[in-house]
């Protein structure tokens, strides 16, 4: 005897859980990644006006790092520079990272990059070219400390207004980039899954950088995510047929503006008059 096709009730709940699978685990990840350990020092390396800017374009004050820390640093032509890269050097083999900022003209950036080359401990992968440490100098700098920092960027910001600005807009922008990514080298049917965690997971690290969230909210978040996705689908298949020739360039295009919506939306939802965030940036 043939068994009998399940019904559309069981099949609703299957589907269900099917999606919800990745959405759950963008939340545990996201909450995951937030509660690692890491945090950012500035260094003194010998020149009190560049170590005084670095410290305000990071928001973190001048102190003895601790073993796992990001040590930040502006080695300039006042620099002992031979002192500095052996003090960063212990530091990578205390289990740290370190990221420069070399400061001045090219030939002494050169000379900075020497002395860094010389320590077997740092090479020049730790050294990032500055030519002045003015307000462009310093929104490059906390970008290049959020590439640095990888996925601790999250753990490390929530203590850092400038950081958190930054790192939200690296998460989102690099969430963008993925989802594209993710559509053209996929199905249609493989990307729909993936995509929905993906941008389930950027909301929840946006949320994150704020501080510990709820999980009630953070679901929500990732229901709102899920329950927009049809959305967004739907206006890629009107848009491929019409024209037809273009579908991966056209899905991938929707995909990217979709994901920075929703970072634009979860971004403006933590920066409103309730959330303690944007309290605390108005006082």
């Amino acid at each position: 005897m043939a068994k009998p096709p399940p019904s559309l009730a069981r099949r609703g709940v299957k589907a269900g859980v099917s999606r919800g699978k990745p959405l759950g685990l963008a939340v545990v990840m996201s909450a995951r990644g937030a509660a690692q350990g890491a945090s950012v020092s500035v260094m003194d390396a010998g020149d009190r006006d560049a170590t005084a800017a670095v410290s305000a374009a990071l928001g973190q004050p001048v102190r003895a790092p601790i073993d796992d820390d990001l040590i930040v640093c502006a080695l300039t032509p006042r620099a002992d520079l031979a002192s500095v890269a052996e003090r960063l050097a212990d530091q990578r083999r205390a289990g740290g990272d370190v990221l420069v900022a070399v400061v001045g003209t090219a030939t002494e950036r050169r000379a900075a990059v020497e002395a860094l080359r010389a320590e077997p401990d740092l090479g020049v992968g730790v050294a990032f070219p500055l030519e002045f440490l003015d307000d462009a100098g310093a929104e490059d700098l906390r970008e290049a400390v959020i590439r640095r920092l990888g996925m601790r960027a999250v753990a490390a910001a929530r203590t850092s207004a400038p950081l958190r600005e930054s790192a939200t807009q690296g998460i989102v922008n690099r969430g963008a980039v993925r989802a594209a990514v993710v559509t053209l080298l996929s199905g249609s049917r493989a990307s729909s899954s993936v995509l929905t965690g993906l941008q389930a997971r950027m909301a929840a690290d946006v949320g994150n950088l704020a501080g510990e969230q709820p999980q009630g909210i953070q679901a929500g978040e990732a229901v709102g995510v899920a329950l927009a996705a049809p959305v967004w689908r739907q206006t890629a298949r009107g848009l491929t047929a019409a024209l037809p020739g273009w579908r991966p360039v056209i899905r991938a295009g929707v995909a990217f503006g979709a994901t920075h919506l929703v970072g634009f939306v979860a971004t403006r939802l933590r920066r409103s008059p309730d959330h303690p965030e944007a309290s605390e940036e108005e006082s």
